[in-house]
This record gives structure tokens, sequence and C-alpha cells, in this order.
């Protein structure tokens, strides 16, 4: 069964396949340019899709010595013989097709387009067509060229759209748009957190900043001795302990800082 429809002429035109400038002694140029695409085809296609292809070319009559319909590494080539041009015989295989929603169709052509929407077979620009098979086969190195042949130029990247981008490092739309939501609060890792954390936290070495100092400085730590007359509850030796080496009872003895009389003089 046919899966892949081809307007040659409007795919070769269409798309940047490199043509020749010589071919077989006696081959006409526009003969050279179908055997650039059917070798473009064979190189491109899995050989499942090779089969389930068929290209159909303008021409009165076949160029000799080719019949009107061959075989050419499993693809079928077909001419539009007794047609007045290759859209003719696209529509009458497009409305003859047996399964066309399981059909695609590439051509540029609206006409050829319109015939396919008809049936509700799926279609395809001819360039749009061509630089998919030049992205999966960059993406999937399944290609190499022919020892014959030239080595084959990467794909131009000029008018590629996000969704080639994309198609060609393998990401779905879906998954790329579950990337950009962010993570909620639930599901954040606590690493994560703890970096967050040490990062917000200021450092000793100079003034830092955050939203409550609002870009001021902070007052330095004063020790003790700077608060001459303040009795704090504690002694000397017992403020220089850490906090966490108090106990309970050390606790208990804490009161807010008042200030010390003066003693009184007699006389």
């Amino acid at each position: 069964m046919i899966r892949y429809l081809i307007d040659g002429y409007n795919f070769l035109n269409c798309s940047g396949i490199e043509v020749k400038n010589a071919g077989a002694a006696g081959a006409s140029p526009l003969g050279v340019a179908r055997q650039a695409l059917l070798d473009f085809l064979v190189e491109h296609l899995t050989p499942e899709e090779a089969r389930e292809t068929l290209v159909v070319f303008d021409a009165h009559s076949p160029p000799r010595p080719l019949p009107a319909e061959f075989d050419y590494c499993g693809i079928s080539v077909k001419f539009a013989v007794r047609y007045p041009d290759a859209d003719s015989l696209l529509e009458r295989l497009i409305h003859e097709h047996t399964s066309p929603r399981k059909l695609t169709v590439i051509s540029s052509d609206h006409r050829v387009q319109r015939a396919a929407r008809r049936r509700r077979a799926k279609f395809v620009d001819s360039e749009k067509w061509y630089r998919e098979l030049l992205i999966r086969a960059s993406y999937r190195g399944t290609t190499s060229p022919r020892p014959s042949d030239a080595p084959s130029k990467p794909p131009d990247v000029s008018f590629m759209n996000t969704e080639d981008w994309l198609r060609l490092l393998g990401i779905s739309g879906d998954a790329a748009a579950e990337n950009l939501e962010p993570v909620p609060e639930s599901e954040r890792r606590p690493d994560s957190e703890a970096r967050a954390s040490n990062n917000a936290r200021p450092t000793t070495e100079g003034p830092t900043r955050d939203a409550a100092t609002d870009g001021r400085q902070q007052a330095p730590e004063l020790p003790p001795e700077a608060f001459p007359g303040v009795d704090f509850g504690f002694t000397p030796d017992e403020l220089e302990r850490p906090i966490d080496a108090l106990d309970e009872r050390d606790l208990g003895r804490m009161r807010r800082p008042r200030q010390r009389r003066p003693p009184r003089r007699h006389g």
C-alpha cells in the first residue's frame, strides 16, 4: 500500500537537492535531476518507507529507454503518460486510494492539497518534508554518502523554527512546555533548599544587604566591654560561651539589661 505520494518535479523545485551538472552519457538535464531526487530518497528513507513511496513525474511520454512505470531501489515511479499533467494523475491516485487517512501527499501545489483534503489524507509542503528528512538524518546519523557521491552537506539551519529544533533534539512539544512550568514548593529537593539558605546566609567578611536593611550596612556586633555599667545577668566568662553551652538554669538567670546605679556617696 502506498503511504507517501510525492509530486516529483514540485518536490525537486522546492527542495535543496544538489543536482550534478553532468550525468551519464546522453542523459538530459531533466533526467539528471530526476536521478538526484531518487538517490536522495533512497538515502533518507528507510527500506520500509521506500517500498511505500510513489513518485509521480510530468511526462506526455516516458523518456527513453524508461517505461511509464518502474521501481528504483524499492521506490515506485510513474510518469503521467496520457494525462495533461502530474496533478491530474495525483488527483486520480488520491481518489482511488483505499485508505486515504493513512496517505501522506508531499506537494506544495494547492490543487493537489485540495484533492488530499477532500479524502481526508495528510499533505505536507515539499520544502517542509525535505527539511524534516534532513533533520531526521542529522539526528539519527543513519545516512552516509555513496562512494561515488560527494560528501553530503549538513542541513541548513537558517530556516529552522522552534518545532524543528525540538525535533532535532528529540524533545516533544509537551515535554518542553512541562519544563517551563515552575517547580512547586512541595517538590523542591532538600539539597536545593539547603544551598538556597546557605546562599542567603550573610557572611562576616563584609557588609551584607537584604530586604530588611534596604541596602544599608548592618551594625557590627559589639563586645560586652562596649556597654560599661550594663548588667546582662551573666558573668563576663559566661558571655564568652556559645548560647548552646548554657543550660536552663543559666538561661533562667537572664534578665533585661538594666543600668547599674552608681554607688551613693556618704558625706
